[in-house]
């Protein structure tokens, strides 16, 4: 089977409030290859007022990282999108941080607060030509999985591999994660890694995911799904001479 692929990461050393240094990167990358882990996409935040890293800076830590790390991992860019004006004016202007240029962008949302006219806006991110996929969609309290389901078709959904470990988990989201793993709301697994630390969790939970839901599943979400991603990066990059 082909090496998994994990989506949503904050590994880019310095940059926001994941990994401090370029040591810590390297050393994170070795153990996240036990896991089985080949390809890595490295999305530090976009939040306008708060994380918000010029993406000048995240192309050239990005760049020093690639250097460093060689051959031992492969690693695409992207961000993770806050809902916030900032990223409005973006999606308005078709000028999204996306995954490598494709289509495919991440973002989040508030946890607790509602975004008004969320549909009006997922319906412009369509005709925009974008392909979004919402980040931890475990986390917000108030989406229901019926809202998720009815715009499952205008876009993916995420979820933390590390939601899957109960004793962790606070207890609601993990019961909501099971849910949305029975109705099939999840196209994507994910490390959303902040902190060597939660490596061993992320191992836990892909256990728990392949002991309840099957080998097949783990690998759908966290290998064959995500690989689409890294083939509209390759066809946007053309064809090499």
């Amino acid at each position: 089977m082909h090496p998994f692929i994990d989506i949503h990461s904050h590994i880019l050393p310095g940059i926001d409030d994941g990994l401090n240094h370029l040591a810590e990167t390297l050393e994170t990358f070795v153990e996240l290859k036990k896991l089985g882990i080949g390809t890595i996409f490295c999305t530090p935040h976009q939040k306008e007022g708060s994380l918000n890293p010029p993406l000048l800076s995240i192309d050239q830590v990005f760049d020093a990282v690639v250097d460093e790390a060689g051959s031992q991992i492969r690693l695409f860019k992207g961000v993770e999108n806050y809902f916030d004006p900032q990223f409005y004016e973006r999606v308005s202007q078709r000028t999204v941080p996306t995954y490598g240029g494709s289509p495919y962008f991440l973002f989040e949302l508030p946890p607790f607060t509602p975004v008004a006219r969320f549909e009006d806006l997922v319906f412009q991110m369509n005709i925009n030509g974008y392909h979004p996929i919402l980040a931890h969609i475990e986390r917000y309290e108030w989406i229901k999985a019926s809202q998720l389901k009815a715009l499952h078709s205008s876009m993916l959904y995420q979820v933390n591999i590390t939601s899957f470990v109960e004793e962790v988990t606070p207890k609601a989201r993990f019961k909501k994660v099971i849910r949305l793993m029975e109705k099939g709301l999840i196209d994507f697994l994910a490390t959303d890694l902040h902190n060597k630390e939660i490596i061993p969790r992320v191992g836990e939970g892909m256990a728990f995911i392949e002991d309840h839901y099957g080998a097949e599943t783990l690998h759908r979400l966290f290998s064959r799904n995500p690989r689409k991603i890294v083939k509209a990066i390759k066809s946007m990059e053309g064809p090499t001479s």
